[in-house]
C-alpha cells in the first residue's frame, strides 16, 4: 500500500517542467542603501509612496510568505523582467533545497524520494509525448465488499443474559450483609 501511494506520489512529482506562469503583480527588484544583495518581491504603488512600506518577497516555494518592510526613500526599485526572474527563481529554489516541477515548487528530498518509490515499484520512466494524456497502468482491484446489510442481521443479547452476573453478585453481598447483620446484633454478648 505504501509503495502504491508513493508511486502515485511520484508520478504527479514527475510532470515535466513548463515555464513559470507570470505573477498576479509585477515583481520589483528592490536596492536598499547599505544591503549588497537587492530583494526581490510584490509592493504596491500606494504602499511604495508611504513612509513604510511593506514589500512581499518573491518566494514561491515558502510555505507562508515573507514580509519586510523598506523604506522608499532609502530604496530604488525597478520592474524585473520575466525572463531574469525565472533564471533568479531557479538559482534561489536550487540553493534553498527545492526544484520546480511544473507550476509548484517541491523539496528535492521529496522529489528523489518519489524516483526512489518509483524504481522500487518497478515503475518505468516514461518522457510524456505533447498532447498526450497519461494514463496509468490498470492496477489489479480487490474483490468488492458488498455494501448491503447481511440477511440475517446477528441476535443481541437479551436482558437475562446482559445482566444475569450484576444481579448473582447483588444478591450475593445483600446474603453478605445480612449474615454480618446477624451475627452482630444477635449474637449472645456476655
Amino acid at each position: 500500500m505504501t509503495a502504491l501511494v508513493l508511486t502515485i506520489v511520484g508520478s504527479a512529482l514527475a510532470q515535466p517542467q513548463d515555464t513559470a506562469p507570470p505573477p498576479p503583480q509585477p515583481v520589483y527588484e528592490i536596492r536598499v542603501e547599505g544591503q549588497k544583495e537587492p530583494i526581490y518581491g510584490f509592493v504596491s504603488e500606494e504602499d511604495w509612496k508611504k513612509s513604510l512600506a511593506r514589500v512581499t518577497l518573491d518566494m514561491p516555494w515558502a510555505s507562508e510568505p515573507d514580509v519586510r518592510n523598506v523604506n522608499p526613500d532609502k530604496a530604488s526599485r525597478q520592474k524585473e523582467r520575466p525572463r531574469s526572474r525565472q533564471r533568479r527563481l531557479e538559482r534561489q529554489a536550487l540553493a534553498a533545497g527545492f526544484e520546480r516541477l511544473g507550476d509548484k515548487y517541491y523539496p528535492i528530498k521529496e522529489i528523489q524520494w518519489a524516483q526512489r518509490a518509483r524504481d522500487m515499484a518497478g515503475i518505468r520512466d516514461h518522457t510524456p509525448v505533447e498532447g498526450a494524456v497519461d494514463v496509468p497502468d490498470a492496477v489489479e482491484s480487490a474483490p468488492a465488499v458488498p455494501t448491503t446489510p447481511s440477511q440475517s442481521p446477528v441476535p443481541t443479547p437479551g436482558l437475562i443474559q446482559r445482566w444475569w452476573m450484576h444481579v448473582g453478585l447483588v444478591i450475593v453481598a445483600l446474603v453478605l450483609v445480612g449474615l454480618i447483620a446477624k451475627t452482630m446484633l444477635f449474637s449472645g454478648g456476655a
